[in-house]
């Protein structure tokens, strides 16, 4: 087989919180990392947040020189865009039921693609970094394991142009009705950007109200619209976001429960015992946290579809995904993003600015 996938770490516990540190150097030329996380809520069916946020922060390193950093949710929305593709997830809220979440890192424009990649043997301490908190999802959970594969070109390995480098470029605490700005990197040539901002209550047009694109100190106006607008277009490139959910209610007692699409939600919920009680699910403004209460104890299963996955918004620049035809920042005389807040954001969570940009072999 030309190309395999290989477990680099299998199943290793999460029981207490921290950093894992895995060595990448000397692995065959990687198209893909894949990282399962898995917990088991351990108390009464009870969540207090998605499990993907259990994952606090992903960074691929070699040495000071970064290839991939961002949190296990700008991860998991970014895999989306950047492939085009839906994961398979398994949202199980139920006690001692595992939740399973895969969170994908694409170092090419798609699965085995020959002409980006990442090859360690280029670098001088490759590794892979991985902070976690296994009881940030379900309350009191100790249960929870992390697995990590990696896609891999075995025989006839490629010689790759370069590789896309993602990370978090900055961070941005929303203030009611401010106005910010945020310059680009000119470094590297743009594949995309995706902001994003994680919020249980408000979908992002709730938290940013426009959004502004510029190049050359504002003598050119790439976009300036409404952030619902924006969603509008570009979310209508990617594939609607599905995902099963499932859950237990307690007789009478609200339960709170995640799911990952924020923008045009829809959610068909069902009992699968005592299909003859009552079931009630709360209205939603977008945010990634619902409620259900049922007249009864009642195990129910859901699927939740919809768009912009963990609050994310994509601006894409990849046209036909040549690398040579991305957006060059450098060439257009800079570029910088102004950002206007809502009147009433949720200011928990941070609206963060994520950049993929090509990267090419020295």
């Amino acid at each position: 087989m030309r190309t395999r996938h290989s477990i680099i770490e299998d199943s290793f516990s999460i029981a207490s919180s921290g950093t894992a540190t895995i060595d990448l150097k000397g692995t065959d030329p990687i198209s893909r990392i894949t990282i399962l996380p898995r917990v088991t809520n351990p108390n009464a069916h009870t969540a207090i947040g998605h499990p993907e946020e259990i994952i606090s922060k992903i960074e691929i390193l070699d040495g000071s020189n970064i290839i991939f950093s961002m949190k296990g949710l700008g991860a998991k929305a970014l895999a989306y865009y950047s492939s085009k593709l839906v994961p398979i997830s398994s949202l199980n809220f139920m006690a001692l039921e595992w939740a399973m979440s895969p969170i994908d890192i694409y170092f090419g424009r798609f699965l085995f693609d020959r002409v980006l990649g990442l090859d360690p043997k280029k670098f001088n301490n490759l590794q892979l970094k991985i902070t976690h908190n296994v009881d940030a999802a379900m309350t009191s959970a100790t249960v929870g394991t992390i697995t990590v594969a990696a896609d891999v070109f075995d025989e006839d390995p490629p010689a790759f142009a370069g590789y896309l480098m993602s990370k978090e470029h900055h961070n941005l605490t929303l203030v009611a009705d401010a106005v910010s700005y945020i310059d680009l990197p000119e470094d590297f040539l743009m594949r995309m950007i995706m902001l994003y901002s994680f919020s249980d209550s408000q979908a992002p047009e709730y938290q940013v109200t426009s959004l502004r694109l510029t190049e050359a100190h504002d003598k050119k106006i790439i976009f300036d619209e409404p952030m619902e607008e924006l969603q509008q277009y570009f979310q209508s490139q990617f594939p609607p976001w599905h995902e099963k959910v499932s859950g237990r209610c307690s007789s009478t007692t609200v339960q709170s429960f995640w799911i990952t699409p924020s923008f045009e939600q829809t959610i068909v919920l069902v009992p699968t015992n005592d299909q003859d009680k009552v079931v009630q699910m709360d209205a939603s403004t977008g945010g990634q946290k619902r409620q259900i209460e049922a007249e009864a104890a009642v195990t129910w299963e859901a699927i939740a579809r919809g768009w912009a996955p963990h609050g994310s918004l994509p601006l894409d620049f990849r046209g036909n995904d040549d690398p040579a035809q991305y957006w060059n920042v450098e060439e257009a005389g800079g570029a910088r993003l102004k950002v206007t807040a809502a009147a009433s954001p949720d200011t928990t969570p941070t609206w963060d600015t994520v950049t993929q940009q090509f990267v090419p072999k020295p």
